[in-house]
């Protein structure tokens, strides 16, 4: 039997953070403010963020989650995962390779209207090809900002679609990578998003997989620019 949870927050700063285990890949949680507004409902974490596992679904809406060292948002083993209308704050100390939000091992993945500051990258999903996704993904109408990675670091994914979003990376990185995918298979849409780096590329895509099929990938109105530099692409 499937269970389900709702925790609504009301709005404030809290000094905390929060870890959810579920023992079993039946549990359906959602996580929200009370009034729907990031600005005003803040989660500070002094080390690691917030961590979930082992959970048929995940949504989390209108929070602010702010971590000083480590990731702000930790996602293990979810079938399922919304992130929307969120800020995330994650340490911008470029020693510490640390994402912003890390996920392992996600089938269907969607943020939206996100704003991800900081970490070695913005979404980074680690997963093998043994894990790989079953799913779609769409990640739509975010910005992404002071990564000095990556600000997306998407392998092994299925049907996925990077479209409105705002990627600046102005670390002086020759590894830095606006979007990378890797190993993804069934389709890919790439479309207006408006991806600034300092040094490195824009957008890296290898090892497009078909699995049968011819692996459909389309591209269009992106913006590549790389900052101080006078090129620019559409």
């Amino acid at each position: 039997q499937s269970r389900y949870g709702v925790i609504e927050v009301e709005d404030g700063i809290y000094n905390t953070s929060l870890q959810i285990t579920s023992s079993n890949f039946n549990g359906h949680l959602i996580l929200r403010s009370a009034s729907g507004n990031p600005a005003n409902c803040v989660l500070n974490m002094s080390s690691m963020g917030l961590n979930f596992a082992y959970l048929k679904s995940l949504k989390i809406e209108g929070i602010t989650m702010t971590a000083s060292s480590l990731f702000a948002l930790n996602l293990l083993l979810i079938n399922s995962v919304t992130v929307e209308n969120c800020i995330i704050n994650a340490s911008t100390t470029v020693s510490l390779d640390m994402p912003a939000i890390d996920i392992t091992s996600v089938d269907t993945l969607v943020i939206r209207n996100t704003a991800v500051n900081g970490g070695s990258k913005g979404v980074l999903i680690s997963t093998s090809s043994y894990l790989r996704s079953n799913g779609y993904q769409l990640i739509e109408n975010c910005t992404f900002s002071n990564q000095y990675t990556y600000g997306l670091q998407l392998p092994l994914l299925e049907n996925t679609q990077v479209r409105n979003n705002a990627i600046s990376l102005t670390y002086n990185s020759a590894a830095t990578s606006g979007i990378e995918i890797s190993e993804g298979f069934g389709s890919l849409l790439i479309e207006n998003n408006k991806i600034a780096v300092t040094r490195g590329t824009a957008l890296s895509l290898s090892h497009l997989i078909g699995d049968g099929n011819e692996y459909q990938t389309t591209i269009r109105r992106s913006e590549e620019r790389r900052v101080g530099k006078e090129c620019v692409s559409t």
